[in-house]
This record gives C-alpha cells, structure tokens and sequence, in this order.
C-alpha cells in the first residue's frame, strides 16, 4: 500500500534472532571471496569478505552484520577479523587512504574465533583495480532544511578542481593514475584499470529543503600526459547546477501566523563551465614519483576490526509531507527507525524500511559529516513507487545522533491511484 512508503513509520521487528551457535560446538572457520572459496582477489577500492563457520554436525553458518539480526547468519561478536593492510568493519574490508599503498601488496585476512583462537582462518588475495569504477567527490556542501516557517540554508558551491592522469607502470602491463585536487582541500588519487573509467562530481551542492538555493558547479581542469592523449577518456565529470530546496510548509514567509502558507522554492545554482582538457608532458613520471614514495613509508601495521562501527539502529521522530495535485499537502509526524551501516570508508547505507536502502557519500576532503545521496533509488512494495531523488545524512558521532531528510515522487496502485511527491525530515534521531 502507498501510505507504507510516504508514511515510513517502521517499528522493531519483534522475534528475530540471528542464528545461535555454541562456540564450543565450531570445529572450523574459513575467510573467502564474494566471488567463492576459489576466488583469490580482491578489489583494491575496498570489498567484502565472508566467514563461514562449520560446526561438529557438519552444517556451515556464514557470518552477519554488527547491530543487525539476520535469521541466517551468525552474530559477528564471536569472531575477529583483521586485515594486514587497511582495516576491517564487520566484514567490510577498507584500503589504506593512500591507493598506491596497495600497490605491489598481498592483503591478508585473518578470522580468529573469540572463544577459542586456536580455531583460525587466513586467507592471501591479490588486490586488483578491475572492479567498480570510482566516483571522487569534490562538490558543493548540500543545504540544510529550514524549519517550519524559516528558509531553508543555501547550499555550497563546488571548488575550482584540478584533475591530473597519467599511467603507472604495474607488473606486465600499466594502470591509469588519477588525482583530483578541489582548491583547498587535499588531494584524492585513484588508480584505474585501463577497462575502467571514474566519475568526479564537481557539482553544486543541493539547496536544503525550505527554498535554499542550490549552488554552482565548479571550474574543472583536466591535465593529461601529452604523450598518451587517450587518458582524457578516463574522467567523466559531472559540474552540473545544485537544484534548489522545494517549497516547505510555510517555506521562508517566516512568521508563525504564515505556517499554513506555502513557502517558494530555492533557485537552481548555476552550471559549471565546460571542463577544460590541457595536454601536458610529464604526469605519467610524476605519478611514478608519487609510488615511490609511498613505497618509501613505513609499512600499515594490521588492524582488528572495529566491533562498534558496524550497523546501529537509531529511532527518532519523522515529519512526512504529502502532496497530491489537487489536494491540501498533508503532514504527519510518526516515530521513524532506521538501520544505519558503514560500508567502506566515508560511505554509509541507510534502511528506512525492509527493501528501501539508501546509499550515502562524502567527500575525502570534507571535514564535516554530511553525507549525499550517491545516485536516485526506488523503492517499490506491492505495486506502489517512490523514487527518492535527493537525500542528505548527518551524524553526530559525539552525541550518536542522526538527522536525514529526503525529497522523492510516489505513484500507488488501485482503480485510482494516487501520485505526487513526499518530503521527509527526521532531526537528531537517538541511537538506539
């Protein structure tokens, strides 16, 4: 049904458990790839393993997720892991900041039953660089969402970037070294299989909900080794205008006795302007100098897995906004719970509802803990669509809090089926 989704009032799952194992009773623990026990690399942007428990009667159970019950997975508490480069959460293995860190690296995972360490599994991958393309992201800072009656906060413009690519030199063949450099903020490097291209989003940031105004796209320059013009094919860039806020209830008319008005929304932000592609000697020997000298450093020490970074639940209290043309907009407030997952460094998933994740990024450069939505995701249950176009995530890891808001279109199902468009904001939701 329709309202499920506009009203996104979930409550605790009663009743679930994960899989209960005595750990007297495991005989055995093996680490492997997603790809099966035969598979021996791994993705060097950063990948998931599994761990597979066998116990005296012969039966296997695969390892679950910090914070979340799974009926057919293990809890994680039982096991350790630790990476000898990079560090682990739950089984989300994370490379160091530094890409060329893994070059000329063996990645060795190991598991070590809580219990009883004599019982371990270690597992030896190569990392590769053919697998997910990258998306490097230097744009605007997203606005907040005003409250009732105030304006929504404008949102940032991108930062004039400065892209350079050339090869590196790898075994029997070469890959594309990529750096991206917002004008300041420090700068981000990517290593490429020749296969594969990456995104940078240099675009203005979203204006928050309430009338804020989006912010510009950025200036992009893109240095490519003159000697190999074909790098410039490894980039797409996206400097695209910032939209602006929608309209909120009482948007930023600002007083109380206009509440019931609607607000007006945000201007869009201004595209950026074409990037400019320059040819320029010598980027592939300075990318060889910038291995050498990671090679140079001191070697990443293993790390154990972090047991409190994992999946957390937080519950707060959420206000959805329904609009339907021809209707009033109706509001509604509800207690709102939601999964929150750390997937690899700087990126968290969302589950506002069984079936409905939202994916979320920040920049490496940003020191502010304000996510954005990576890409639109629809959620669909019985018929009914919602497609969520924009989203913005904050944490507060000193408080545990959470705040989320999110912008999306709703099609139902039935003889006359409704349409429109939903506004959700839930601030400072408690950790649970």
């Amino acid at each position: 049904m329709i309202h499920r989704w506009l009203l996104v009032c979930l409550v605790a799952c009663g009743g679930a458990q994960s899989v209960k194992l005595e750990e007297n009773n495991v005989t055995t623990l093996q680490v492997i790839t997603g790809d099966g026990p035969k598979d021996r690399r791994i993705c060097a942007r950063g990948d998931v393993v599994e761990v597979v428990v066998t116990t005296k009667d012969g039966k296997a159970y695969y390892e679950g997720s910090s914070g979340a019950v799974e009926h057919d997975r293990f809890d994680p508490a039982i096991v350790t892991l630790t990476a000898s480069i990079g560090d682990m959460n739950d089984r989300s293995w994370n490379p160091p900041d530094d890409a060329m860190a893994m070059l000329d690296k063996k990645l060795t995972i190991t598991a070590t039953l809580v219990a009883n360490p004599s019982i371990t599994s270690t597992i030896e991958l190569e990392p590769h660089w053919k697998c997910w393309p990258p998306t490097a992201v230097a744009g605007g800072k997203p606005g907040s969402s005003g409250d009732a009656g105030a304006k929504g906060e404008a949102a940032g413009n991108a930062p004039r970037t400065t892209i350079s690519i050339g090869y590196l030199p790898y075994r029997d063949g070469k890959l594309v070294a990529v750096t991206v450099e917002p004008q300041g903020s420090p700068m981000q490097t990517y290593l490429l299989d020749p296969t594969i291209t990456m995104r940078v989003f240099a675009g203005g940031g979203s204006g928050g909900g309430g009338g804020g105004d989006g912010g510009d796209g950025g200036e992009v320059t893109v240095l490519y080794d003159a000697a190999s013009p074909e790098l410039a094919k490894y980039v797409v860039i996206d400097n695209a205008a910032g939209p602006g806020g929608d309209a909120g209830e009482g948007g930023h008319i600002g007083t109380a006795e206009d509440l019931d008005k609607q607000g007006t929304p945000g201007r869009d932000g201004r595209p950026g302007p074409e990037p400019r592609f320059v040819a320029r000697a010598g980027i592939s020997q300075l990318m060889e100098a910038a291995r050498t000298r990671t090679a140079a450093a001191a070697p990443t020490e293993p790390i154990a897995k972090a047991p409190d970074d994992g999946a957390r639940t937080y519950v707060g209290t959420a206000t959805v906004t329904i609009d339907v043309k021809g209707r009033p907009p109706v509001t509604q407030t509800n207690r709102l719970e939601v999964l929150s997952t750390r997937t690899r460094k700087r990126h968290f998933t969302i589950q506002v509802q069984p079936g409905c994740v939202l994916a979320f990024n920040r920049s490496a450069t940003s020191t502010e803990h304000v996510y954005a939505l990576e890409a639109p995701t629809i959620c669909e249950d019985n018929g009914s669509k919602l497609t969520i176009h924009r989203a913005t995530l904050e944490l507060d890891s000193v408080r545990e809090l959470l705040s989320l808001t999110y912008d999306g279109k709703f099609t139902g199902t039935g003889k006359k089926p409704l349409a429109g468009t939903t506004h959700l904001e839930m601030k400072n939701a408690e950790r649970r």
